[in-house]
């Protein structure tokens, strides 16, 4: 028997279980902590973001796209579209899994992303309950995020240089 744990947040698990030749995984949770570190969604059309003190890097010898980074309340954000942490996929072949188990709603927001993207081709099982809310909340997830759309993906503050 080989456990694997592909999350790095422990309240967001997910486990690959190989025992006697199947293959399981244990969960797939997504980490949402990490939109914290972009700009808010304004409910309402607003300039108040837009007129942030943009924030440059004191190292800044490549340079930022204008208005990537916006500093407020001594904390700096990414002015981008929101990007989630996903479970670590690549310690794992995910087409080699023969079946998820989800035990509750707040462990399944990665599974589109697993199911659509990394070549896994096995069955999910959960209880009807934990399907139905987890639908609810995949669902308000979405509304959030296209609710405000970004143009653009700004990943040059992802940079050593910058990160620095």
């Amino acid at each position: 028997m080989k456990l694997s744990c592909l999350s790095s947040n422990p309240s967001k698990p997910c486990f690959i279980l190989h025992f006697k030749g199947v293959t399981l995984m244990l969960d797939c949770g997504l980490d949402v902590k990490e939109i914290l570190k972009f700009l808010p969604l304004p409910v309402i059309q607003s300039t108040k973001f837009s007129s942030l003190q943009t924030w440059t890097p004191p190292n800044n010898k490549e340079g930022l796209d204008e208005d990537e980074l916006k500093e407020s309340g001594g904390n700096i954000f990414v002015n981008g579209c929101l990007e989630f942490l996903t479970p670590e996929v690549g310690m794992t072949d995910l087409s080699q899994i023969d079946a998820i188990l989800i035990s509750n709603h707040n462990v399944m927001l990665a599974l589109p992303y697993i199911t659509e993207y990394t070549g896994f081709k096995g069955q999910v099982f959960c209880t009807d309950p934990t399907l139905q809310m987890g639908r609810q909340y995949m669902e308000e997830l979405v509304t959030y995020v296209e609710r405000y759309p970004k143009p653009e993906i700004r990943d040059r503050w992802k940079e050593p240089v910058i990160l620095e």
